[in-house]
């Protein structure tokens, strides 16, 4: 759980450096319309992108009845669409006109791996398995019915079915 521990970490720092342009708001979420100036901004704004699309969609993806003591132990940034209150989907960070050609397939892979390990550490430890079979079949719709078929969806799903 120290990789994700310490990616978390650095966002925060991340956010905090970066806190005088106002990317987040008071319930520490982004508009969507702010994200890809943050990253910009970012010491590391590939690993950044990857955290960001692959963290919100694990956070979008845990159950309600766990989630709250989720946010407790993972304290993955908020998404939502622009004067929409509602999450927005993770896809924002690979399907848009702005940010398309600026993701690294490779790191977002990277830190799939990395994040759905300690996530189904995480709640197999605490919930058991149930949850996170729970948690695969999430990702899986939430996939298929937000991120473009090829080539992200296809990765996505793939990383999925291999690590959980």
């Amino acid at each position: 759980m120290n990789k994700t521990l310490t990616l978390i970490d650095n966002f925060w720092s991340e956010a905090d450096r970066l806190q005088k342009f106002h990317y987040l708001d008071q319930d520490g979420e982004f508009c969507q319309c702010t994200t890809e100036k943050f990253i910009r901004r970012c010491k590391d704004s590939k690993e950044m992108r990857s955290f960001l699309m692959v963290g919100i969609l694990i956070d979008q993806c845990i159950g309600f009845q766990v989630h709250d003591e989720f946010k407790l132990a993972f304290k993955y940034p908020g998404l939502h669409g622009h004067s929409i209150p509602d999450q927005h989907p993770p896809s924002w960070f690979a399907d848009n006109f702005a940010m398309r050609d600026q993701v690294d397939w490779r790191s977002v892979k990277n830190m799939f791996e990395i994040l759905i390990t300690d996530t189904k550490s995480w709640l197999a430890k605490n919930y058991g398995h149930e949850r996170v079979d729970e948690l695969k079949k999430t990702l899986i719709y939430k996939i298929d019915m937000s991120f473009e078929k090829y080539p992200e969806g296809i990765l996505l799903n793939h990383l999925v079915e291999k690590s959980i």
